[in-house]
């Protein structure tokens, strides 16, 4: 009896430490300790949407091949905020604490690296030689070491507003969208303010949704419209920037004139229209049904992604309940259940949340205190969304449970 105690009691101890045990309110929510990487706080996914490389709150770099399910810890030691897939190659970018850029691919050969400030979030063309990089308070650069240069300068910000400063490359347009907090500001005309310096507000007016040209990095156009921390994307073709902020609104602008296209309407109560009196009247008739169980809808973003040519979704804080739109409509045409189990990353702003249209494969991140990844993919003849993978991250010895 004894000897059975004492086995009993050594293998207890054995999985004590091997599985950190953290309890949360379900046994979805339990966080299996070391074996799992912490959240990922950034998600990029390639192109064709086969691989997604993530970076973590616990500073694991992860390399996801969504075809074989399976995963490899790149490093114990990279920013949490470089994680980034380049477009047209098995290839991405990391940072090391030690503030080593490494373009690598996805078999482990490094392509090129090189020391640069430590970034909160940075991209880089197909040429590899393209870079541009942000860092805590939101100043823009291009390429590095030497030839290093700033593309906005912020002097006058409190450092690192709970979101990055979201940068989209759009090379066939020669465009760069940046956006990271939207106020009065970007009502400010490009002339008011130089972007490079200190006159007037300088930087500080370009922190909102700002088109840039990629090749004089001047600035194009900027957006107004959004308050607080804000996210975007850019169409395909180049013709439309949509943006959504934490406080719900959501808007899509035209990038050749910088007119606004649509106020994406309400969940829950649909568009406001302005009448010929000047009143406000309200237009329910697009809306269509909550998810079931929802008398009401929150309406805050976490980030919003185009899954298609003419298809994007907004990524919402709090709830499980991604809605699509098409282009050329103000009105969600559909809710997705992103699931619970385990849950996307819609606790945080900062966020991790990515697509490629091109393979029509969304990613986010998942809640805390899982550190995996949820990969869906939108069919645009159905307008549905499938779950493809929800791996938790196991390391090496225990990912057969992905599978």
């Amino acid at each position: 009896m004894k000897r059975c105690i004492m086995w009993c009691a050594l293998t207890l101890s054995v999985l004590g430490i091997v599985f950190f045990i953290v309890p949360n309110s379900t046994w979805n929510d339990v966080q299996l300790g070391w074996p799992q990487p912490g959240p990922a706080q950034v998600v990029s996914v390639s192109e064709d949407g086969r691989w997604v490389v993530s970076s973590h709150a616990d500073n694991r770099i992860v390399l996801w091949d969504v075809e074989e399910r399976r995963s490899e810890v790149v490093s114990d030691d990279g920013n949490a905020y470089s994680a980034y897939f380049i477009s047209g190659h098995d290839a991405f970018l990391w940072q090391g604490l030690d503030g080593v850029v490494r373009i690598q691919d996805v078999q482990g050969g490094v392509i090129d690296r090189f020391k640069h400030l430590p970034v909160y979030g940075h991209v880089i063309g197909s040429d590899l030689e393209t870079y541009i990089s942000a860092d805590e308070e939101y100043r823009i650069y291009r390429n590095w070491g030497e030839d290093k240069s700033v593309v906005k300068y912020d002097d006058d910000r409190p450092a690192f507003l709970g979101s990055l400063l979201n940068l989209v490359v759009l090379e066939q347009s020669g465009y760069l969208l940046s956006i990271g907090h939207g106020s009065d500001l970007d009502k400010r005309p490009i002339e008011a303010d130089n972007p490079k310096g200190r006159n007037a507000y300088g930087g500080l007016a370009y922190d909102g949704p700002v088109l840039w040209n990629l090749s004089t990095w001047e600035p194009l156009v900027k957006f107004h419209g959004l308050y607080g921390k804000a996210h975007g994307d850019l169409s395909p073709d180049g013709e439309y920037v949509v943006a959504a902020d934490e406080r719900g609104i959501a808007r899509v602008w035209e990038t050749a004139t910088g007119q606004e296209r649509w106020l994406l309407a309400s969940y829950n109560f649909g568009l406001r229209r302005h009448t010929e009196g000047g009143d406000i009247e309200r237009d329910d008739s697009g809306l269509i049904d909550l998810p079931d169980g929802w008398r009401t809808l929150p309406e805050e973003n976490v980030g919003v992604q185009f899954v298609a040519d003419e298809w994007f979704v907004r990524v919402p804080k709090g709830h499980p309940y991604a809605a699509l739109y098409h282009i050329d409509s103000p009105w969600h045409q559909a809710f997705f259940d992103l699931g619970d189990d385990p849950p996307p990353a819609t606790d945080r702003y900062i966020p991790s949340v990515d697509a490629t249209p091109e393979a029509h494969v969304l990613v986010t991140g998942q809640r805390y205190p899982h550190g995996g990844i949820n990969v869906y993919r939108f069919d645009p003849e159905t307008q549905a969304l499938e779950t493809v993978w929800r791996p938790r991250g196991w390391l090496r010895w225990l990912q057969w449970l992905d599978r």
